[in-house]
């Protein structure tokens, strides 16, 4: 309550007992909460559809989301607003349009009409679809796949024994604004890489490169370490996904020899300066 009653943006309630030592909410505890004008909603991976159900009902005006795919179906089906899915992050069409289905149906709106029949077996095809992606995922060693909707993990710096003369890509972000967008980036080297590297752009539809600069210092810091950061005006106002790659120095029309390279990231037409 007190996080609440200091939080200058609304507070949404993360239920997650496997993650906090058995700790679960009771339904009473949660509409208490409930009441609180700067607490809108929970995130229930408790996985107990019935409890969403009595919170949804209980409280109205309180958003109620369930915390995987696995039940999503019933949990709309019961009055649940909607899902914080970390399968959102792999398959986000087949999520999409899954919700889309069931408001359709269990919306306040609902539009299905006479095909009703029709659209609960759509549904229970697109649930299973989703149940099976879930367990595919989690037995694959990604249970937390909702990490991916934050900024990219950085790439692990190179061993210390693994000294092979590059240029080693250990952290990156991009930032839209202001405009002109800027890729931010930081990079490792050892005792035999080059004194000098080059950055580029690559756009990952067109495949083509775009060299942002050359005869970057590897050493300008001095400290087995370095950061810089390269703007998008070289791009010329193209738009689209790009990534962002480390290379050996030289080269006109691509790489010659590519250290590391970035997660990819999307240029929109406003990070141009106009």
């Amino acid at each position: 309550m007190k996080l609440a009653d200091r939080s200058p943006l609304p507070v949404l309630i993360y239920s997650f007992p496997a993650v906090s030592s058995g700790l679960e909410l009771a339904s009473e505890s949660i509409h208490q909460l409930a009441q609180h004008e700067n607490i809108v909603g929970i995130k229930q991976t408790d996985h107990n559809v019935g409890k969403m159900s009595r919170i949804a009902y209980q409280n109205p005006g309180f958003a109620v989301f369930a915390g995987a795919s696995d039940y999503f179906l019933g949990a709309l089906a019961v009055g649940v607003h909607g899902a914080i899915t970390g399968i959102g992050n792999v398959f986000p069409k087949l999520v999409i349009d899954f919700y889309n289905q069931c408001l359709t149906v269990f919306g306040p709106n609902p539009s299905c009409g006479a095909s009703l029949t029709e659209a609960i077996k759509k549904l229970q095809v697109y649930q299973g679809q989703l149940s099976v992606a879930e367990t595919v995922i989690i037995a694959g060693g990604i249970p937390s796949t909702n990490l991916s909707s934050k900024q990219p993990m950085s790439p692990a710096p190179a061993p210390a024994s693994s000294k092979n003369g590059k240029v080693y890509l250990t952290s990156f972000r991009y930032e839209g604004k202001p405009a002109p967008g800027s890729a931010i980036f930081e990079w490792a080297y050892d005792k035999k890489s080059p004194d000098e590297f080059s950055v580029w752009f690559y756009n990952v539809k067109t495949k083509k490169f775009t060299k942002a600069t050359d005869n970057w210092p590897t050493r300008v810091f001095g400290t087995g370490k370095g950061k810089g950061e390269v703007n998008v005006d070289c791009l010329v106002g193209v738009v689209g996904t790009y990534k962002i790659h480390l290379a050996s120095a030289g080269g006109t029309t691509k790489p010659k020899e590519i250290f590391g390279t970035s997660k990819s990231f999307y240029v929109a037409e406003s990070d141009f300066e106009t």
